[in-house]
């Protein structure tokens, strides 16, 4: 039994880890050096820690990545299509009204009655251009001021 605890002992000794992941305790004092020799072997495996602590740290983010990469894609695709569908409902704005945010702006009830009243009027230009069979997509207007 002592060769085989020995033997484990000197495996985890040289892979610096227990079996369970838990780092293996490094003592060079046990080890009789000089003391530039000691410092300057304490100077590398500080430089060893620093390493595996990057290292671990970025596997740790690349595993989040993986992880998230596809709900970001999914969230970017529902972005890009919001703001498609604003581009499209300002495009189709009144040219006969004054511009008024459609989303920002005063809370004064008048204000809100105005937006609610372009934004169905907006909706209407928009089923109008597509029954009409324009390409809504491409359609850009130019506006002249």
């Amino acid at each position: 039994m002592g060769v085989a605890t020995a033997l484990y002992s000197a495996t985890c000794f040289a892979q610096g880890k227990y079996g369970n992941g838990i780092d293996y305790p490094v003592n060079l004092r046990a080890i009789d050096l000089s003391p530039e020799v000691r410092e300057a072997q304490e100077k590398k495996l500080e430089g060893i820690k620093k390493q595996q602590e990057i290292h671990n740290r970025l596997a740790v983010e690349r595993k989040i990545f993986l992880c998230d990469r596809k709900i970001k894609f999914f969230e970017r695709r529902k972005i890009e299509r919001r703001i498609r569908r604003l581009e499209k409902m300002q495009r189709f704005f009144p040219k006969t009204e004054k511009y008024v945010s459609l989303f920002m702006g005063g809370d004064d009830m008048d204000i809100v009655d105005r937006r609610n009243r372009l934004r169905k009027q907006i909706k209407a230009n928009i089923i109008a251009a597509a029954a009409s069979g324009k390409d809504l997509e491409g359609y850009i207007y130019i506006y002249i001021f």
